[in-house]
């Protein structure tokens, strides 16, 4: 059996997609002989060097910003942290502790965190950190850690600025990420050429290498999966969903842009659609607020538009004579700014194709073909035309 090794990078609450990414490594039934991570990624790695993902799975899934670091006074909002609301008392908690206290975090993963079995794995295990002693990250294979200081470690991985600093020793640890927050290069220090990284896009550096020779399967999303202290339920289950539906679209399972579907349906799709006007389908469901998080048949996929089209012309039946051409483009370009919702826009961007179109006036449809709007325009039209709806 071909076997990999697997790569988590940094991004703090991002990394619930890397929960996604696992269940559907482990629905796949891929051999991983060596896990490693940065900052969120090393716990992830952790998790999964222990073999524990349900244990990942519930902590994630049942996460608070209180469960894993402590504040002098309540959060205005604890579903994201770096919300402006909180700014003044996260400034004043930063100053007087100099950062802010992460105990609850170290109780949690020495809760939950088992050195023995990470150790006894047959599964290698590695982290990143960053020593401001030596002023140089620190790439920590599981032999490297000595016993009794994983927690310490994996804590010193993640300590991202304005947290506390990791003192180990006496010598103080920042977060992983300002050496390699997405490191292949200690899979590759391995001999090991099948790589599955997965970039959550989180803040950080990346190691330059050369991967000649390496067979680099990344796993990332095309969706804004919130910011690295959102801590919402809502946000990360949205995200372990897309890491696990992103996986198997990683490995040709699944195809698409925004949306999945299996390879049958995607290739009924390429059949009676060319690119541009299936790339537009998917930006016109995007914008109608479709949700992303299924596998969708083709047929289905498209009465949804068509649905979702209806609906909007029955709430445009009454013409909106300011939204000429010359204002679409400055709302296109944000020259200026506008009330009206994305589905609303749409509609009347699909009107003024139509309406230029009629006139000749190819030179004013030219002005539109760079933005997104426009291929979701032209594919509603197309759909149409064809009666589809």
């Amino acid at each position: 059996m071909e076997s990999y090794g697997l790569v988590f990078g940094g991004g703090g609450a991002k990394g619930a997609y890397e929960i996604g990414v696992w269940k559907a490594i482990k629905e796949m039934n891929l051999k991983i002989d060596l896990v490693v991570g940065t900052s969120i990624g090393a716990i992830n790695g952790a998790f999964f060097a222990q073999n524990d993902f349900n244990l990942a799975l519930d902590l994630w899934t049942n996460i608070t910003a209180e469960k894993i670091i402590t504040f002098s006074e309540k959060l205005h909002c604890s579903r994201n942290i770096l919300q402006v609301r909180n700014m003044p008392m996260l400034l004043k908690e930063i100053h007087r502790n100099k950062g802010i206290d992460t105990t609850e975090l170290k109780n949690l993963l020495t809760e939950n965190i088992d050195e023995e079995k990470i150790i006894n794995s047959p599964i290698d295990y590695g982290l990143v950190t960053f020593s401001l002693k030596e002023r140089k990250g620190m790439e920590l294979f599981k032999e490297a850690i000595p016993r009794g200081k994983y927690i310490d470690y994996i804590i010193a991985s993640c300590c991202f600025p304005g947290l506390k600093r990791q003192i180990i020793e006496d010598k103080e640890f920042i977060d992983g990420g300002f050496a390699n927050n997405i490191p292949i290069s200690m899979i590759l220090s391995k001999g090991i050429k099948n790589i599955i990284a997965v970039d959550v896009k989180g803040p950080g550096f990346n190691k330059s290498i050369s991967t000649a020779g390496a067979n680099i399967i990344t796993i990332k999303s095309n969706e804004n999966l919130g910011g690295i202290f959102e801590i919402n339920s809502d946000t990360i289950n949205s995200n372990i969903e897309f890491g696990y539906f992103d996986t198997y679209k990683a490995f040709g399972y699944l195809k698409g842009k925004y949306y999945y579907f299996t390879i049958e349906e995607y290739f009924n799709f390429q059949k009676k659609y060319s690119s541009d006007i299936l790339e537009g389908i998917e930006e016109a469901a995007s914008i109608f607020d479709i949700d992303k998080k299924k596998v969708y048949k083709a047929r289905e996929f498209i009465q949804l538009i068509a649905e979702a089209y209806e609906n909007l012309q029955e709430r445009n039946q009454r013409p909106n004579t300011d939204l000429t051409l010359e204002n679409l483009m400055a709302v296109i370009k944000s020259k200026t700014k506008t009330t009206i919702d994305s589905t609303t826009l749409l509609f009347y961007t699909s009107k003024i194709i139509e309406s230029e179109r009629l006139k000749g006036a190819t030179e004013g449809i030219a002005k539109l073909i760079a933005s997104k709007l426009y291929k979701a325009a032209c594919s509603i039209i197309y759909l149409r035309d064809c009666s589809y709806f």
